[in-house]
Parts: C-alpha cells; structure tokens; sequence
C-alpha cells in the first residue's frame, strides 16, 4: 500500500491535535496576557483576587504549565507512532491538523472561559468586550479551521519542523504587531514581599527608568 495513502495513526492525529491545541493556548498567553496586557487569565474575578497582581501572574503561570502538558503529551504520542513505524505524515495533514487544534482552543476559550464562566475577557477595560471577544475570535479561532477546507491535498511526507515552523512564524509576525495596537500602556514592577526600602545603589536605574517613561507618556 502507498505510504501517503495508508490510514493515518490515531496517535499521529491526536498528537497533532494536542501541539495545535497548546500552541493556541501559548499564543493567547504570550500575546494577550504578557505582550498586550489586556487580561490575565483570571482577570474577571471580583476583588480582591482580581485586583490582586502576584495571584494573577501565578494563575498565568499554572495556565502557560496546563498548556505545556498538553505539548508534551501531544509529543509522547507523536514519537510513540513513530517509533511503532507509522507512516510519515505529510506537510498538508500536519497544518490541518494543527490548525484545527488551534482553532478548538480559541472556540473553547471564548464560548466556556469568556462567556460561560466569564473568568476574562480580550480586552478587559473596553467599553464593547464582546466586538473584541467576537473578532479575536473569527481571525484566531474561525479562520483556522476555514483554512483546514481549502488546504490542497498534495504534498509527500514531510518533517514536523517544516509545518510548525509555518505555524509559529505567522504567530510570531501577529505578537510583534501586537504593541502597534496598544498605545500607551502603564508599566508595572513587581517585587517581592516584604520589600520597602530602595537600595541607593538602585537610585540612577530607578531615575533614569522614571524618565523613560516620562518620555513614553
């Protein structure tokens, strides 16, 4: 039998499924909560949690672990039917793939964590949150899995590297612009507890930090 035209391995397509699935929840962290800083994940929290800065970080933090065990599961099944001999999986079915998990966590993320548990939103102090929800939702989340349609079917086997690296370019290029869209943005320094008294050999630092955002103001 054709190796391209041989079933493809169950472990194959959920392990793809799973790295899509992470890199949507990576994306969103990384962009909307540490790039933008328009939400922490638990930013929809009535205070004194919600307004509680360390609490929120932590929570971004266990939700960046969530997604981090969903990419390594993805790869324990993924090197589990490679080692079983699985056929090789073309470019097309590891984009198809991806996008779809991709897409699952944008539509998983607005429908379960902005409308039904209301636990964030995109932009949390706009005065229309759900035209940000909507958008962010149909450009990250619904053009994906319109792109899992009109992908052509071609394509031999092919490296994982070489559809990932797709993937991860065009996120990257969309982060980078992120900042465009922000506009002015107050910075916030976090130190630990307990910690009042600024070091006088931190004085220059501090001086020449508070012009620069002077500046950017």
């Amino acid at each position: 039998m054709d190796t391209i035209t041989a079933k493809l391995d169950p472990r194959t397509r959920v392990g793809w499924l799973l790295l899509g699935f992470a890199l949507g929840g990576f994306f969103d962290g990384i962009v909307l909560h540490q790039i933008l800083q328009w939400h922490h994940l638990l930013s929809g929290l009535a205070d004194p949690a919600g307004s509680d800065l360390r609490f929120q970080i932590m929570a971004d933090g266990l939700f960046h672990l969530f997604m981090y065990v969903f990419a390594v599961a993805g790869t324990v099944l993924l090197v589990a039917a490679r080692a079983a001999g699985r056929r090789a999986v073309t470019t097309t079915e590891i984009l198809r793939l991806a996008f779809i998990g991709f897409g699952v966590w944008h539509l998983v993320d607005a429908i379960v964590f902005h409308w039904l548990l209301g636990l964030h939103r995109i932009k949390m102090n706009s005065d229309m949150p759900l035209a940000w929800d909507i958008w962010w939702l149909v450009i990250f989340g619904i053009v994906p899995l319109l792109l899992v349609l009109v992908l052509p079917n071609r394509g031999g086997p092919a490296g994982a590297s070489a559809a990932l690296t797709s993937i991860v370019l065009l996120a990257g290029l969309a982060a980078g612009a992120g900042p465009l869209f922000n506009g002015a943005a107050t910075s916030v320094i976090v130190f630990r507890a307990g910690m009042s008294v600024v070091p006088s050999s931190n004085e220059a630092f501090l001086q020449a930090y508070d012009q620069r955002s002077r500046t950017g103001e």
